[in-house]
């Protein structure tokens, strides 16, 4: 089975409401796993937490984040087992083992399917899931499946580009897990806003991979 993931990012631009309304049309178009980060400048307050992760229960949603630092770790280590390294953090092994020590299931973020390097990661760490942050200039993605076969690694692919046929490769390549960034509207202020889905494309972005990994 592929797990769907729906990347809020920063696209809540630290509106409650605005992340709310994400997680819940998220989930209904089929994304079971929700990420989302925050920031100094776009944050939740504590009962903003706790209502968000009190929601997603209610959905019936896995609500994660990626964590860059020792206080956003301890901050979200009660609500959730499930923590993003982010790729700028693969390698500060003292964060690290760190995040091993406190949430149970670790994601990490890379950029490269070079077989070296994510062997390094994954005798060091022996981490769930891979996520391979795919770009125009960088996505080969038909060496996932040697790779996986190779050390039976677990691995996500995530690709913000409206073009999707490298995610039809990816899910056809054994990726047990796709990624897409989410917004309510690409003209909203962000970086990432523009790059991401619109609600009336989720459901069709997730049947359309379902498709394409029933004729695997």
């Amino acid at each position: 089975m592929v797990n769907f993931i729906g990347d809020i990012g920063y696209n809540h631009n630290g509106d409650l409401k605005a992340m709310k309304m994400l997680m819940k049309l998220g989930s209904e178009a089929g994304f079971k796993f929700i990420k989302f980060r925050i920031s100094e400048k776009l944050n939740f307050d504590m009962f903003d937490i706790h209502e968000i992760f009190d929601y997603a229960n209610e959905l019936n949603i896995k609500l994660y984040s990626a964590i860059d630092d020792y206080g956003m770790a301890d901050y979200l280590a009660p609500y959730t087992d499930v923590c993003e390294i982010p790729l700028e953090r693969n390698n500060d092994k003292d964060f690290i083992n760190y995040i091993m020590k406190i949430f149970p299931v670790v994601i990490f973020s890379v950029d490269s399917l070079d077989y070296d390097y994510l062997e390094n990661i994954y005798y060091s760490y022996a981490p769930t899931i891979f996520l391979f942050n795919a770009t125009e200039d960088n996505c080969n993605t038909k060496d996932i499946r040697r790779i996986k076969e190779m050390n039976n690694m677990f691995f996500g692919f995530k690709y913000n580009n409206d073009d999707i046929i490298p995610h039809i490769v990816a899910i056809t390549n054994g990726c047990h897990s796709i990624e897409r960034s989410i917004t309510l509207c690409k003209n909203l202020k962000g970086d990432n806003h523009k790059n991401s889905l619109e609600p009336d494309g989720y459901e069709e972005f997730i049947e359309k991979l379902r498709f394409a990994k029933s004729l695997c």
